[in-house]
């Protein structure tokens, strides 16, 4: 008979539920609300018939004291179900914020690292060669997004075919000259507040368009700090569509915005 494996099942299931454990609470929470509902609903049901076969006095202070403690007993359930979905309700969200701490600590260690590879492939290669690296990069990302068969959105600020390659990948019609003037009206809003999220330099963008182009929720989370990364400064690359014929350009920060913008030192 072939031996069961209790160390390598033990060791999967401990696995499983660490990695989704907010993710059962949360399910225990949603079903807890409801089996709370239904057993209070019950429990009033019993409390009722209760009080009505043995005769609630309201005239009597003791047999009112002896039917009452009677008829609580049947909410002992409701309210045990209650408590552990209160319990779960907070390890979910625990567990939750431990996560996403987790995620911008990483987060940080990336930008970090990235950082100083930019730094060193600057300092050991020259201006010139990092910036022949970031054209590169563009390009590669723009021969993606030219492909794709999202609409072009027609912004009203040019006639050059724009691609934001950093996080939407989006394509739209306006000029160099205005996306230096909203990279400027970003910078500015930085200067002033300390700190922006990416998401206002593409509202910036598209600022007439909104409701047909949406914001990444994404673009929330990351941003700018003038104490952190400093100002936004984007790499502009432009280049012929070999399928149409026609000038474009690409864009991307040069230095990425970050998790924790939001700090200040």
């Amino acid at each position: 008979m072939k031996k069961i494996p209790f160390g390598k099942i033990y060791k999967h299931g401990k696995s499983f539920l660490v990695k989704h454990s907010a993710d059962i609470l949360t399910a225990f929470t949603a079903a807890g609300v409801v089996l709370t509902g239904i057993e209070t609903h019950k429990a009033t049901k019993k409390a009722d018939e209760y009080l009505r076969i043995n005769g609630y006095d309201q005239a009597n202070p003791d047999t009112q004291k002896v039917l009452k403690w009677e008829s609580r007993k049947n909410y002992i359930l409701p309210a045990v179900i209650g408590a552990s979905t209160i319990g779960a309700a907070v390890g979910a969200n625990y567990i939750n914020h431990k996560q996403i701490a987790g995620l911008a600590a990483a987060c940080t260690v990336a930008e970090t690292a990235l950082s100083e590879h930019r730094d060193k492939i600057e300092e050991l290669m020259g201006t010139k060669a990092l910036q022949k690296i970031d054209d590169e990069i563009n390009l590669d990302h723009a021969v993606d997004i030219l492909d794709n068969d999202e609409p072009v959105l027609d912004t009203g600020k040019g006639n050059v075919m724009c691609c934001e390659g950093y996080l939407t990948g989006r394509k739209f019609m306006a000029s160099p000259d205005w996306v230096r003037k909203c990279v400027n009206e970003f910078n500015e809003r930085v200067n002033y507040d300390t700190y922006c999220a990416y998401s206002e330099f593409l509202e910036l963008l598209w600022r007439d368009h909104l409701a047909s182009t949406p914001i990444p929720r994404s673009a929330d989370a990351i941003g700018y700090n003038i104490h952190q990364n400093g100002l936004l400064r984007v790499e502009i690359t432009s280049d012929i569509d070999s399928k149409t014929g026609l000038p474009y350009l690409i864009f991307c920060p040069s230095n990425p915005p970050i998790a924790n913008f939001m700090e200040i030192l």
